[in-house]
């Protein structure tokens, strides 16, 4: 069975830490990366290819949303999984 491959998105490295945690624990999943950034993920979806991206909404310069748009328009095959502590309508 091929694992399913991760980025890890977040400003906070404790938040991608205690996620790649919780995931390396389960069979299945393989954290192929992490990025504090949009610049740092863009970077790293060059050299990778994820299943899954995992990112916060609110990041420094280019925010949550606006990367879901660029990926869904540059990578349309990489699935998104945003997380955030803030309740939006922007979100739901």
């Amino acid at each position: 069975m091929e694992k399913i491959r991760l980025i890890l998105v977040d400003d906070h490295q404790l938040v991608r830490t205690g996620i790649a945690n919780l995931l390396s624990g389960e069979p299945g999943f393989e954290i192929i990366g992490e990025a504090a950034d949009a610049k740092e993920l863009f970077e790293l979806i060059k050299h990778s290819h994820p299943d899954i991206t995992i990112l916060d909404i609110a990041l420094p310069g280019m925010s949550g949303i606006e990367i879901t748009k660029k990926l869904h328009h540059d990578y349309p095959g990489i699935r998104i999984l945003i997380l955030s502590m803030h309740v939006s309508e922007l979100i739901s």
